[in-house]
C-alpha cells in the first residue's frame, strides 16, 4: 500500500510540472506571436463594395498599417466602417501572416426621397444612404415629410406601409416603373408609373395579388391610353382610359391626391431643386 501511494505521489507530481510546462509554453508563443515582427500588418484588401470606392472604406477603418496583426482591435474596424450610412454590415479578418481583410455589404437603394437641399436615398429598411440624383430608376416617395439626414432611419408611421409596396415592387422587378409613390392617407397609398398613369394602390391588402395585376396590365399602361388605374379592391381593378372608357363596374372618378401633378418631375413639385447635388453613392456632409 506504501508503495502504491509512493507511486500516486509521483504522478500527480509529475501531472503538475507537465501541466506548468504546458502553460509556460502557452504564454511563450502568445508573447513570441505579440511581439514578433513577423506578423506586422502590411496589407488591407476590401471585398463585397459596389457602390464605395476601396478608399473610402479604409479612410473609415483606419486599420493600423505595421501593429502587429494580433494587437489589432478588429472590432473596432468593423465598428468604423459599419458606420458609414451605405454600409449594412462589416466584417474584418486577420490573413496571416501580414493581411486585414475588410468584407462588406453595402445598403440596397430602393426608392428616393426629399430632403432640403435635393433627393436621399433609401434603403428597404428605411435606412438613409445619401445623397442622389433625382433621375435615377427608382420611386420618389412623398407625403411622410423629407428625408433623415445619411446613416439615419425614417420616423414616419407612413414607411412601414410604403416598405411592404417598395419590397414587392422590388421582388416584381418593377421599381423602375414606377415614378413616385405618395402616402394619400394613414394607411392607402397613390402613384405614378414612369408613364404618368395613377395608380390607386390602396391599403397593404392583398399586395401580391395587385402587383400581378400591374404586372399584367403594364403593357396597357404604356401605350399611352390610360388615364388611371384603381387597384385598391384585388378582385375589382378599374381601368379608366382617356376619354371617358371605364372597364369596371365602378362609375364614380376617384379625386387626385393633393401634391401629386401626372408628368411632373418625379416629385419635384413638392421638394426642393437638387440643384447641382452631387452624383454618386456617398452623402453629402
Amino acid at each position: 500500500m506504501l508503495a502504491v501511494s509512493t507511486r500516486r505521489k509521483k504522478n500527480n507530481r509529475r501531472y503538475r510540472w507537465e501541466r506548468l510546462g504546458f502553460i509556460l509554453l502557452l504564454l511563450l508563443v502568445i508573447y513570441l506571436l505579440l511581439n514578433s515582427s513577423w506578423f506586422t500588418i502590411e496589407k488591407v484588401r476590401v471585398e463585397g463594395n459596389k457602390n464605395l470606392t476601396a478608399k473610402e472604406i479604409l479612410e473609415a477603418a483606419k486599420v493600423p498599417l505595421g501593429e502587429n496583426i494580433f494587437r489589432a482591435n478588429l472590432e473596432t474596424v468593423a465598428q468604423r466602417v459599419a458606420a458609414l450610412p451605405q454600409i449594412a454590415e462589416a466584417r474584418v479578418y486577420r490573413r496571416l501572416p501580414h493581411t486585414v481583410l475588410i468584407h462588406v455589404r453595402e445598403r440596397e437603394l430602393v426608392a428616393l426621397m426629399p430632403g432640403p437641399d435635393g433627393f436621399y436615398g433609401l434603403d428597404l429598411s428605411g435606412h438613409c444612404i445619401g445623397r442622389y440624383p433625382v433621375d435615377l430608376p427608382f420611386p420618389v416617395l412623398t407625403g411622410i415629410g423629407e428625408a433623415p439626414p445619411p446613416g439615419q432611419v425614417i420616423s414616419h408611421p407612413g414607411f412601414a406601409i410604403l416598405e411592404k409596396w417598395l419590397g414587392a415592387l422590388k421582388r416584381a422587378a418593377l421599381l423602375g416603373k414606377i415614378a413616385e409613390m405618395h402616402m394619400a392617407s394613414e394607411d392607402t397609398v397613390d402613384a405614378y408609373t414612369t408613364e404618368g398613369v395613377k395608380l390607386y394602390l390602396g391599403g397593404p391588402e392583398q399586395i401580391a395579388e395587385k402587383i400581378d395585376l400591374l404586372i399584367r396590365l403594364l403593357p396597357v399602361l404604356e401605350g399611352g391610353g390610360v388615364e388611371y388605374v384603381n387597384l385598391e379592391v384585388a378582385s375589382r381593378p378599374v381601368v379608366r382610359f382617356k376619354g371617358g372608357d371605364r372597364r369596371s363596374a365602378y362609375t364614380q372618378s376617384q379625386p387626385a391626391p393633393g401634391g401629386l401633378v401626372p408628368g411632373t418631375n418625379r416629385g419635384r413639385a413638392n421638394a426642393a431643386d437638387p440643384g447641382n447635388s452631387s452624383v454618386g453613392a456617398y452623402p453629402a456632409h
